[in-house]
């Protein structure tokens, strides 16, 4: 995440923005994603989604298996594939994938999560062929053994141990090991190093026999290829792999709530922390639309309930509030969650947020709220379909939990039919207070539960492989005569022609526009060459302060109103500091592009300086850089730099101390000093017809 900041004063550099700018074309609904399916003899699903903008493929292997089907006393065996699976198979020495694939330009990952593990390669559109043997080679050939399994444990470990040391890294798993009584969701993917310090390797190589296998995967194609290459690609590399199995299932019922559950936990964070959930029902449930408009209409963005409620009204409570809705194949959790502010009470706050939940069922919520939310969730389900790896990600967790890829087609249409009824009758049916789990993380400086914890899994880390005297059973592979010994690289270099915009120097301002109209969809950002690098040593975090400000009302509207009318028209515009440069930058619907600019001119040109609003920011901007300064990631960082670069601004960073120095006069005098438009580049992607463009920028 960038720290925000930014901005500039002079009025040819927004008026160019203006005028660039205001080609707003007549929205269109988005084009449904377009994909072919097809399923092996040995039962795998495929689905190939073709996407022509750009010379990259991405190939994406969802294993129906996670943390949902290990063994309560076998807890992360899961993630444990995901990292060993890297560990080589019959063609592929250990670590050569992601070599292999960082080789040719390409990027190759893999996560785990509750009900899935998931591999992912992003390539060059030449090297598919490559990707789907590297993808294949592992799922027909992995083999567990003690050595891969001693080093990828400590890996798996030193990844648990950070966890413990972030502050509320624990915070989501104490919470669900007390949501849920009876299903295995009551643990978490990361897995507990007790219980892998106890696991033989024959359980393992167990787990890896039922559960990747061919009919228990969907491979994904998206991007840039040709359909029919590809599926002959296919057949050959998985189309011989043999089918397991059968997977069954049987995992417990989570039985109904029906008691309040209230629970305190102490770690070492700075800032008390409340999370309240509510269990919600499977992901094909159609109730999760109304609940997802829900979610944003209380927790997402400065005009939300909550964050009305709690952070940007005149006597806040809280750092920051936000609320979700979280879908897994089984069930689901409803979920609020809030960092409560130095010196405020965690009480006050937990009972604004189930005041707010008794309105919604009571009352139900506004029509104007329902419209908003509705804008805010379209332009977000227009933005999943930007990119190969993002298409590939909602086919395919469609195909995999949905039953149905073509779920991601009529998402819009979900959303259109949502009504304040609907929203009404999901609170009254899962957000009562007798099925809440109301988790408060409490600050415990001494931090003795965690240390004992962290110290129990250091001793599990280093205990030896466990043997037994069962024998370690793999699949037998037979691979099919002439089938390649070595991964098949592309003979001939790929040599895309990369588009690189239209550029215009109007003033002192380069334009570049970039024009795609597959979306209606419009992102810019006005880039300046000034930013915290230029704050006097002393007020360090001036720049931050003076980029909140911005968003903080305009001589044209208090804060509440400009937030309400953004957020309205599904418009997002931030202000980020990058150091010796700062950013103006919106994305909206290519229908709102000329209400978003005027805005944006607006916030840039007429800041309203309020002091009220400062006294706010600051206070909020103190809290979240005392919970900074109590994360070891940001602390080490901050301790590279300022050994790297001692004696130049880099090496500075805020402080308390510092913030707490800095007035609204210095906020003020920071944006008279450096917010000036010389040497500024504009870019503008999306929706928006160069020639158009050229010909208002001109005028």
């Amino acid at each position: 995440m960038n720290p925000p900041t930014i901005l500039p004063r002079v009025l040819s550099s927004v008026a160019l923005l203006s005028v660039a700018l205001t080609t707003a074309i007549s929205v269109r609904a988005a084009d449904d994603i377009p994909f072919t399916t097809e399923t092996l003899e040995n039962g795998m699903k495929v689905i190939y989604a073709p996407l022509h903008q750009a010379p990259v493929v991405h190939v994406r292997v969802l294993y129906h298996v996670g943390s949902k089907d290990e063994r309560p006393d076998r807890q992360g065996f899961a993630h444990m594939f995901e990292h060993m699976m890297f560990r080589g198979s019959a063609h592929v020495k250990p670590e050569e994938h992601m070599k292999l694939i960082g080789m040719v330009g390409g990027i190759s990952n893999a996560f785990t999560s509750f009900d899935q593990t998931v591999y992912v390669n992003t390539v060059p559109s030449n090297h598919l062929e490559m990707a789907l043997y590297l993808e294949a080679d592992r799922m027909s050939s992995f083999q567990v053994s003690e050595e891969i399994y001693k080093t990828e444990r400590k890996v798996v470990a030193e990844e648990w141990r950070m966890r413990q040391n972030k502050p509320y890294g624990t915070m989501y798993e104490d919470f669900l090991k007390n949501a849920f009584t009876a299903h295995s969701y009551r643990w978490t993917p990361i897995g507990k190093m007790e219980h892998l310090a106890a696991a033989p390797v024959s359980d393992l190589q167990d787990f890896f026999n039922t559960y990747y296998v061919p009919n228990n995967a969907i491979l994904v194609i998206a991007g840039d290829f040709k359909e029919t290459q590809t599926k002959a690609w296919v057949r050959k590399y998985y189309g011989w792999i043999p089918k397991g199995a059968d997977v069954k299932r049987s995992i417990p019922v989570e039985p109904e709530q029906t008691e309040y559950k209230q629970i305190v936990t102490p770690q070492v964070v700075p800032l008390p922390a409340l999370m309240i959930g509510f269990k919600t029902p499977s992901f094909q449930s159609p109730d999760h639309d109304a609940l997802e408009v829900l979610a944003a209409i209380l927790g997402d963005g400065r005009s939300s309930r909550l964050d009305r409620m709690l952070v940007s009204n005149d006597k806040p409570l809280c750092t920051m509030v936000g609320a979700s809705d979280m879908h897994l194949e089984d069930a689901g959790i409803f979920g609020i969650q809030a960092h409560v502010m130095q010196g405020k009470n965690a009480d006050d706050v937990r009972k604004v947020i189930l005041d707010a939940l008794t309105e919604v069922r009571e009352k139900s919520v506004t029509k104007d709220e329902l419209e908003k939310a509705r804008k805010q969730i379209r332009v977000a389900l227009i933005q999943e379909k930007e990119t190969a790896e993002k298409i590939a990600s909602q086919v395919g967790s469609e195909a995999l939990f949905g039953g149905d890829p073509n779920r991601v087609n009529t998402a819009l249409a979900r959303l259109d039919k949502v009504t304040v009824d609907d929203i009404q009758a999901v609170a009254k049916k899962y957000l009562v207070q007798n099925r809440a789990t109301d988790l408060l993380v409490k600050p415990d400086p001494q931090g003795k539960e965690s240390r004992a914890a962290m110290a129990a899994a250091a001793a599990a880390t280093t205990a030896p492989v466990v043997t037994t005297g069962r024998p370690l059973v793999a699949r037998v592979v037979k691979f099919p005569d002439g089938y390649p010994q070595t991964a098949p690289m592309a003979k001939a270099a790929a040599t895309p022609e990369f588009k690189k915009g239209t550029e215009i120097k109007i003033n002192d301002t380069q334009v570049i526009v970039m024009s795609d109209q597959r979306l209606p969809i419009v992102s810019w950002s006005l880039a300046m060459r000034h930013g915290s690098h230029s704050e006097p040593e002393s007020l360090k975090g001036v720049a931050a302060l003076c980029a909140e400000m911005l968003h903080r009302g305009t001589a044209v509207q208090s804060y509440d109103e400009l937030s309400n009318d953004l957020e309205s028209r599904g418009i997002s515009i931030s202000v980020n500091d990058g150091g010796d440069n700062t950013l103006l930058s919106g994305s909206c619907t290519s229908d709102q592009l000329e209400h978003c600019i005027k805005r944006a001119r607006e916030i840039l040109l007429q800041p309203k300086w309020d002091a009220a609003e400062f006294a706010k920011v600051k206070e909020q901007r103190l809290n979240g850089l005392k919970l900074a300064l109590d994360t070891p990631q940001t602390v080490a960082t901050q301790d590279l730099t300022s050994a790297v670069y001692a004696g130049s601004v880099m090496a500075l960073h805020a402080t308390p101390k510092t913030l707490e120095a800095v007035t609204l006069d210095d906020v003020k005098n920071f944006y008279r000093a450096y917010y000036h438009p010389e040497e500024s580049v504009l870019m503008i992607a999306g929706d928006v017809t160069e020639s158009k463009a050229r010909e208002l920028a001109q005028t």
